[in-house]
């Protein structure tokens, strides 16, 4: 496991896609995350238990601007900017006169072993994270934890990363869960060549409250009598009707999965070409529903309606490796 700086997802109004945010909305770092390791290693290869423990506490309520008709000073307070508001408005400065939601302990659990396989040099390995409120530990994201999204036409796919939820309907963070599982054999046919076949899944679920939250911040009113939703104010949202979250046609949870293989040959210990092929594929939230997609500054998709699909990617690369110093 890998220490992290996770963070609760920032994006008000409708959840932004491919856009990397700031983390104005988390508690400050307060201390590092904990972790602990158990190993052995013995003839037959090696095993790891391991645990994490994350804070995930979100920042103070957020502090209503004062507007004509307030007493001059007078300061209101509203939902907390942290993660997804279900409700309300405010700005993304909190005040510390509003307080705050009670402070949240996010964790993580994994174990995985290695296993060599005959006398030539073959092993398997395989890990399994089981993480609440630390999302890296199953899945190392980018920096910033910005969410996967892929368009393809007229369609999208997409998930998203984050270690809490708030929700207005229980008053306090709702961790996040996420689950990884990842697998690898490795296989000489010669003491040059080699040949490596792995593969990776992680699941990220949403509570129901958790869900509701986020889909009520993604919601806007519908066009007239059509079924679809008016475009957000929030540029590069996607947005259901009222009716879509009451049907229950927004469901952010998602699945994220991978499968590839690895063929390399060294000429000599400091050269070698290495071949890799790869399958990716994301199997979206809210699969299967029609939305709006309001255009993003700068970028090509524009503003219309779009259909959630799962997203397929197909990849290959051939590497020469040369070290300058053996």
């Amino acid at each position: 496991m890998t220490p992290q700086s996770g963070t609760l997802n920032t994006n008000l109004g409708n959840l932004v896609l491919g856009v990397n945010t700031a983390d104005q909305d988390k508690a400050k770092t307060r201390f590092p995350d904990l972790v602990q390791n158990w190993r052995v290693d013995q003839a037959w290869g090696s095993a790891q238990l391991m645990i994490a423990a994350h804070d995930v506490s979100a920042g103070y309520y957020a502090a209503n601007p004062i507007t004509a008709g307030t007493l001059a000073g007078l300061n209101t307070c509203t939902s907390p900017v942290a993660g997804f508001l279900g409700a309300g408005v405010g700005t993304v400065t909190g005040s510390e006169i509003c307080g705050h939601p009670a402070d949240k302990l996010g964790w993580a659990v994994g174990g995985g072993s290695r296993h060599n396989v005959g006398t030539s040099g073959d092993y398997f390995q395989w890990q399994v994270n089981y993480t609440q409120g630390a999302v890296r530990y199953a899945a190392f994201t980018p920096a910033g934890a910005f969410s996967p999204v892929q368009f393809n036409g007229q369609n999208l796919g997409y998930g998203f990363f984050s270690d809490g939820v708030f929700s207005n309907a229980t008053g306090e963070v709702q961790l996040t869960t996420a689950i990884g599982v990842n697998a690898a054999y490795d296989h000489l046919w010669t003491p040059q060549l080699r040949t490596s076949i792995y593969g990776a899944y992680l699941r990220v679920e949403y509570g129901n409250n958790a869900n509701l939250a986020i889909c009520n911040s993604q919601t806007t009113p519908n066009i007239g009598v059509s079924p679809f939703a008016t475009p957000s104010a929030v540029a590069g949202a996607i947005a259901f009707t009222p009716v879509q979250v009451a049907q229950g046609a927004c469901n952010n949870n998602f699945n994220w999965w991978q499968v590839g293989s690895r063929t390399q040959y060294n000429f000599t210990p400091w050269f070698y070409v290495g071949f890799d092929v790869i399958y990716q594929k994301l199997e979206s939230a809210s699969n299967g529903n029609t939305v709006t997609y309001t255009t993003l500054t700068g970028t090509a998709k524009p503003t219309a309606l779009y259909q959630i699909q799962s997203q397929d990617n197909y990849g290959l690369r051939i590497r020469v490796h040369r070290d300058i110093v053996p």
